[in-house]
């Protein structure tokens, strides 16, 4: 089976209150909920070198599909999405599979070289 990856990476303003914080992140904490969701990770960084990224979370799902139709629509999602988007300072999103790409593996893929 190929798993999906969701990676968002969290810069918090400089004087962005730990209560605040917290209840950012139990909210993020929450999404476990979704049936979709395979597993959920979230919380600070613990990188020497953050680039300012203060805190992340990872979700893993079944599928793409998986996370697009099932996550993405999901209204807890779209409530966690609208009241947490605004106390970031920036945030930024990765998703990878586990599974061959649209090219290959990979292994034979002399871009990658």
């Amino acid at each position: 089976m190929d798993l999906h990856y969701h990676t968002v990476l969290y810069r918090f303003a400089d004087d962005t209150a730990q209560d605040a914080i917290d209840d950012v992140l139990a909210q993020l904490r929450s999404l476990a909920a979704i049936p979709a969701v395979r597993s959920i990770a979230v919380g600070l960084n613990c990188l020497a070198v953050t680039d300012g990224w203060t805190h992340g979370m990872t979700i893993v799902f079944d599928s793409e599909a998986s996370m697009m139709q099932d996550f993405g629509p999901h209204p807890l999602h779209q409530e966690v999405f609208r009241n947490t988007a605004a106390v970031f300072d920036r945030y930024m999103a990765m998703d990878v599979s586990s599974g061959p790409d649209e090219k290959g593996s990979g292994d034979d893929d002399e871009a990658g070289r």
